[in-house]
């Protein structure tokens, strides 16, 4: 899914995980951020000092090593259709670490018992990248959405993150129409 900045990506992201969740679904969720390294550095680090031998080898050999492998092992323990969510991929810090990371997900996702759902501005790497594998995913351009289902959908949204201090409709409508299509602009009154 992807969408320019404050389309309501990370809203989404968010809203979708907690509703697989509650269906136990969710098998891992990542918000990608500018400004968190401490996240990113710190799983790695736990991941690397138990195997110190991964960080040796390629890409592909890690993506195999630390996911193919071991859900392989477990896939009949496992439910399906379990979804890893990795919100704001354009947010990574090595621009051109996102397209390896893609190209891994494109070629190994059919041999995992997982489903992938990726979001990002549709920066250039990123959008090239998930324009070529049309065939193998759904994407969803939020920017392509009718204005009137953005506006209907904000105000929805308002109604429910506003119902403990009981605006009225007129003033949820007058709100949505501030936010005209950006989900940020809601999602921070």
């Amino acid at each position: 899914m992807n969408g320019m900045a404050g389309m309501g990506k990370t809203t989404i992201a968010s809203t979708f995980c907690e509703r697989v969740e509650r269906r136990k679904l969710l098998a891992a969720s990542f918000f990608c951020t500018r400004n968190s390294v401490e996240c990113r550095d710190l799983a790695l680090c736990k991941i690397l000092e138990q195997n110190s031998g991964i960080r040796l080898g390629n890409m592909q050999r890690q993506f195999e090593q630390l996911l193919k492998e071991p859900l392989q092992e477990v896939k009949d323990a496992i439910p399906d259709k379990l979804v890893v969510m990795i919100d704001a991929l354009d947010e990574c810090d090595d621009r051109h670490g996102t397209e390896p990371v893609l190209d891994m997900l494109f070629n190994y996702a059919a041999h995992v018992p997982l489903k992938f759902l990726v979001t990002s501005r549709p920066e250039s790497e990123i959008y090239g990248k998930m324009s070529a594998h049309t065939q193998s995913q759904a994407t969803i351009h939020l920017h392509d959405i009718e204005n009137s289902l953005v506006q209907s959908d904000i105000q929805q949204y308002l109604k429910e993150e506003l119902s403990t201090v009981f605006p009225g409709e007129v003033e949820v409508e007058q709100l949505a129409q501030h936010s005209g299509t950006l989900f940020i602009y809601a999602a921070t009154l």
